[in-house]
């Protein structure tokens, strides 16, 4: 439109006008550090977006603890259900008597007391393990608490604000700074005789840059349901099962230990590979130095002519050296 406007509307003094325009954009749009504080900006989104997603706990560690280190059936876990009655009264109470924090910890302390109670009654049987499986729920702990920081303490607004005015006030000097006009000169001084009606660099630009943008936007809160957000629901859903499975379906269970076909090897010279895998076989990687060929007389030992000065006497010059005196020495005096 502008450059419709310039060629078929605009006489020649608004012509005048609308290069020195151009040119005043043209001179000034490189003032805004456009690349850095974008680059920075998006560095920060997208660092924060895969902390929040590797601060998810699992409860694989936990589950495979208690099944190792738990003695007993534990089926009532899976008939009780998620939350108990008298578990959700108790969370209500301490919602209506401290209301500000989170409770998030709550289910954490019954299974430290859990774990302790079973620790008493002789489910456990080393304090080494009471140990390891309270320390697995201290970071499970750990990792939900860091997750409600990165909840409460989000990237700052006026950040975001600054990044995006400054995307979109480049590209509206850009709007103008691309224009063609009459007698217009590259940087090297040259007359710019092609005219393409359209400018095709300054919108590959200004898709490349409002993409960067969008990218960060669609990041910087992954936990909701867009399409690139996190799959939560999955995630609770697989945790769940994969937990029940292990502590109940898999506790004290494994395969019957027989003797495979490599028993009888230290270990196997070689392992199978199928027919798709056959063109990808390797050689074993060498270092640098197995090809290097030393002469014999060159690896030969240079013999060590022993020292005759003994022992006693070095002994005796380094006291006499430092002035020193026995502790017997010390006591006639």
């Amino acid at each position: 439109m502008l450059s419709i406007i310039y060629r078929l509307v605009l006489n020649e003094q608004q012509q005048i006008i609308f290069k020195s325009l151009v040119q005043y954009c043209a001179a000034y749009t490189n003032l805004i550090p456009l690349s850095f504080v974008l680059g920075f900006y998006v560095s920060i989104v997208m660092t924060r977006w895969w902390n929040q997603y590797i601060s998810i706990p699992w409860p694989d560690p936990i589950a495979v603890f208690v099944s190792a280190n738990i003695h007993g059936q534990v089926n009532h876990l899976v008939e009780a259900g998620l939350l108990m009655e008298s578990e959700r009264v108790i969370m209500a109470d301490l919602n209506s008597r401290f209301p500000r924090h989170s409770k998030h910890w709550m289910p954490i302390v019954w299974a430290a007391s859990i774990v302790t109670r079973a620790r008493k009654e002789g489910r456990i049987r080393d304090d080494f393990a009471v140990k390891t499986v309270i320390d697995e729920l201290n970071k499970f702990r750990g990792q939900c608490g860091l997750l409600i920081s990165y909840d409460t303490i989000s990237v700052p607004l006026v950040y975001t604000q600054v990044v995006t005015l400054a995307v979109y006030s480049f590209f509206i000097a850009s709007i103008m700074a691309s224009q063609w006009y009459h007698d217009k000169k590259v940087e090297d001084g040259h007359l710019n005789k092609i005219d393409l009606y359209f400018p095709v660099f300054s919108t590959l630009q200004f898709f490349f840059y409002m993409g960067w943008l969008k990218v960060a936007e669609s990041l910087i809160n992954p936990f909701g349901e867009d399409d690139d957000d996190f799959e939560v629901n999955w995630l609770v859903d697989r945790n769940l099962q994969v937990s029940y499975m292990i502590v109940d379906e898999m506790h004290h269970e494994h395969p019957e230990l027989i003797r495979d076909q490599y028993w009888d090897e230290v270990f196997p010279a070689e392992l199978p590979y199928t027919v798709g895998a056959e063109q990808f076989r390797e050689e074993h990687p060498q270092p640098s130095t197995a090809n290097m060929a030393i002469p014999k007389a060159a690896a030969e030992v240079i013999p060590v002519v022993p020292s005759k000065i003994k022992v006693d006497e070095m002994v005796g010059k380094s006291a006499q050296s430092v002035n020193y005196r026995f502790p017997d020495q010390i006591d006639s005096e």
